[in-house]
């Protein structure tokens, strides 16, 4: 189960166009202005994704281009994300600034 949520979040992009949109990057041309490198073909592939997850809405009124907006879901994703970045931040970098030489030092009873 847990490699299945952790493959469903860590597709390149996923989250990067989830936390654009949470913070204001509304419109497919404003998402674009976010992550220049990004092609049409997957940045239309990730929206869809994320539509698909009820991680985003799409409102399409009359008068405008459609723009996205963060769900429920999508925003109590996000605090899980910024709770693992604000994590990251306060562990060593790596096993060896622990003292540990990177191998499982788990034993069996």
């Amino acid at each position: 189960m847990a490699n299945e949520v952790i493959a469903r979040i860590s597709l390149r992009w996923k989250m990067s166009v989830l936390y654009s949109i949470d913070t204001g990057a509304c419109s497919f041309a404003e998402l674009k202005r976010v992550h220049p490198t990004l092609s049409d073909h997957i940045l239309a592939a990730r929206l869809r994704e994320l539509r698909r997850e009820g991680l985003i809405c799409k409102d399409e009124p009359s008068s405008r281009h459609p723009f996205y907006t963060t769900t429920r879901r999508g925003s109590s994703l996000l605090e899980i994300v910024r709770a693992l970045c604000a994590w990251s931040e306060e562990e060593p970098s790596s096993p060896s600034a622990q003292g540990l030489s990177g191998r499982n030092q788990m034993t069996s009873p």
